[in-house]
Formats: structure tokens, C-alpha cells, sequence
């Protein structure tokens, strides 16, 4: 007999005999929803909402956050800071390089702060729990979860096309076929596609969604860069201008500078 209509099920424990308890005979009753039920099956057996909470993040991804914000902030404050202040003391303002210059490092430093932005609160190909991803559930995880049981000492699950079951996301992560392969990182405590690197700065994995904005970032420190250095090559500042300007001789002999 099936619990779950004609959806394929596997026993949860093995039938009490006879002279079994009245307990033994309950268990052995259960049954769990097999590798070809369905996701209805499953999700009436383990639903979504009864699954055991994701795991808790590690405080580096709280804190590292604030590393990466410091030095983007201080970048922009120092390079644009400069470059203002240079720009500002030449002789003329309105010329189109200062204005130019201007321009840039501004622009520079508002994409940095959205790329930031995008890295600390935009997607990054994390896993989410759905029926998709939770179902079918592996058999000894299925075991564990109806006995409430720990996690503790069971590895992750191997399914087809290189596909593999995280015991602490309880998530299927795809193969090198369907965008993976998955990973866990240990810091953000989830389970990611197209994983890159997690990086220190920021407390963020870089996957492929993000990767672009990353490199954006360190595009926007080198272009930063290069416009403040460009201010200084460039543009000359107005006392410079006067002091190498040659003196006026009035009639009467008094000096004009």
C-alpha cells in the first residue's frame, strides 16, 4: 500500500513483527515518498515551511561588509577630494578639461557606491529553497527529517548529471551542465551557482552575476586614479600662473604684477 496515492514510496523504517510494540508498528507504517514521486508527494510528506531553518550566517558576513565600505569611501573621498580641490585652483574653471575632469571623478565615484550597493544587496546566484531545488529528497535525509534527527555525519548526495544534495541548505545544486557546478560557502552559509570567489571585502560571494559589477569596481579605482593624476599633469593651478607671468612696467616706473 502506498500513503501517497499512486506515487512511488519507500518505508520510513522497517515493519514491527508481531511481538513489536505498539510504536514499532506506527514507524513501520510510515512511509516516505521514493526518487520518482512526484513534488506534490514530496511536498506533502516534508512541506517548505516544516524543513529545518538554513543555517546561521557567519559573523563575517556581518562585519567584513564594513571593511569593504571603508575603503571604497575613503578611495572616493581622497581621490575626488583631490582632484576638486586641483581643478579649483586653476586659472580658469570653465575650460572644457577642468570641466571634463570634473565630470569623470564625480561619475567615478557614483558608480562605485552603486556597485557596492549591488554587491552587498543584489543577487548573487544564491540557491533558494523552492520545490524545485529541495525535491526529490534523498533518502537518508528523508529518514533524518521524519526521526527529527542530526544532520551531523552524513555527507552531501550525489543525483544525476553531477547534480549534488546540500545537507545544510537541504538544496539540489546543479552539475557543469545546468550553470554549476553548486557550492557552500562557509561564510555566507548558503549555497551558490556559477561561484567564483568569496571575497573578504565585501563578505559577498562573486558568482557570475556579480562578477561584472566587481570588476566595475576595481575598473572605477583605476580610473579614479588615473583622472586625479591627470588633474595634476595637466591642469596648472592659477598661483603657478601668476607667479610665472612677467611684471607689468607702469609709466613713473611703478611695477604692475
Amino acid at each position: 500500500m502506498s500513503c501517497l496515492g499512486e506515487d512511488a514510496c519507500v518505508p520510513c523504517g522497517e515493519s514491527g513483527d508481531g511481538d513489536g510494540d505498539a510504536a514499532d508498528g506506527v514507524q513501520g507504517t510510515l512511509l516516505l515518498p521514493g526518487p520518482e514521486s512526484t513534488e506534490k508527494a514530496w511536498a506533502t510528506a516534508f512541506p517548505l515551511s516544516a524543513l529545518p531553518s538554513l543555517p546561521e550566517r557567519r559573523p563575517g558576513y556581518y562585519s567584513e561588509p564594513c571593511c569593504g565600505i571603508s575603503v571604497v569611501t575613503a578611495f572616493c573621498v581622497v581621490l575626488v577630494g583631490l582632484t576638486i580641490s586641483r581643478l579649483g585652483a586653476s586659472n580658469d574653471g570653465s575650460t572644457a578639461l577642468v570641466t571634463t575632469l570634473r565630470a569623470l571623478i564625480v561619475t567615478w565615484a557614483v558608480v562605485a557606491a552603486l556597485c557596492v550597493s549591488y554587491l552587498l544587496f543584489g543577487a548573487n546566484d544564491e540557491i533558494a529553497r523552492s520545490p524545485a531545488t529541495c525535491y526529490p529528497v534523498p533518502q537518508e535525509v528523508a529518514q533524518r527529517l521524519r526521526n527529527s534527527a542530526s544532520f551531523e555525519g552524513i555527507q552531501n548526495a550525489q543525483g544525476p548529471n553531477g547534480r549534488t544534495y546540500c545537507v545544510r541548505c537541504l538544496v539540489w545544486r546543479p552539475g557543469s551542465r545546468e550553470g554549476g557546478p553548486g557550492h557552500h560557502c562557509r561564510t555566507c552559509n548558503r549555497c551558490v551557482t556559477g561561484f567564483d570567489h568569496h571575497c573578504d571585502v565585501f563578505g559577498r560571494c562573486i558568482t557570475n552575476r556579480n562578477l561584472p559589477c566587481f570588476h566595475a569596481l576595481v575598473f572605477m579605482l583605476l580610473a579614479g586614479v588615473a583622472t586625479t593624476a591627470c588633474s595634476y599633469a595637466l591642469v596648472t593651478p592659477r598661483s603657478a600662473l601668476e607667479l610665472a607671468a612677467p611684471p607689468r612696467v607702469l609709466m613713473g616706473g611703478a611695477l604692475l604684477t
